[in-house]
């Protein structure tokens, strides 16, 4: 139902009004409806609290994250991906291992950048398989530039012979 707002106010009025401290999930969810509002300096800051409150930030409170990184419209489009990879590194650090929502969530910023194939080889390598969404990104993007529809057609060939199966719903942007 989005209503982001009003968990937002919710988790405040919990916490202030009832002394009632956040959990992990609650946390993140508070991160995630930040990231929809645009909100991002915000997001981080509950990621400080996070640690100060002494948890341990997952893979999906992390991803979360860098997808409001990647995934921004900004005049610098290089800074936010090279922060969203940043995150990626301190999930590495941390011994978190990233996902394919992870690795969909960079590959998509990465696009912007062209650098979203050495990251598709990193997630293979790493025995992370790529889903409908990861090669849709990628595919999605070599249509939208001049020239590169034979290699989308190379991917999609690529995808069904890994056994991945297209999916209208991502295939119809």
């Amino acid at each position: 139902m989005k209503h982001y707002p009003t968990a937002i106010s919710l988790s405040k009025q919990m916490e202030a009004a009832k002394g009632i401290v956040p959990n992990l999930v609650t946390l993140s969810i508070l991160i995630n409806c930040l990231r929809h509002l645009g909100q991002m300096a915000f997001s981080f800051s509950v990621l400080g609290k996070i640690l100060k409150l002494g948890y341990q930030p997952n893979s999906i409170t992390l991803t979360t994250l860098m997808k409001g990184r990647s995934t921004r419209i900004s005049d610098e489009p290089d800074k936010l991906i090279n922060e969203a990879y940043d995150l990626y590194s301190e999930m590495d650090a941390r011994g978190i291992f990233p996902n394919v929502i992870a690795y969909s969530t960079l590959i998509c910023g990465f696009c912007l950048l062209m650098g979203a194939f050495s990251l598709l080889n990193e997630m293979i390598s790493k025995n992370i398989n790529p889903d409908v969404y990861t090669y849709s990104i990628l595919i999605d993007t070599l249509c939208k530039e001049e020239g590169k529809v034979k290699e989308a057609k190379n991917l999609l060939t690529v995808m069904m012979k890994e056994g991945v199966k297209p999916d209208v719903a991502y295939n119809t942007k």
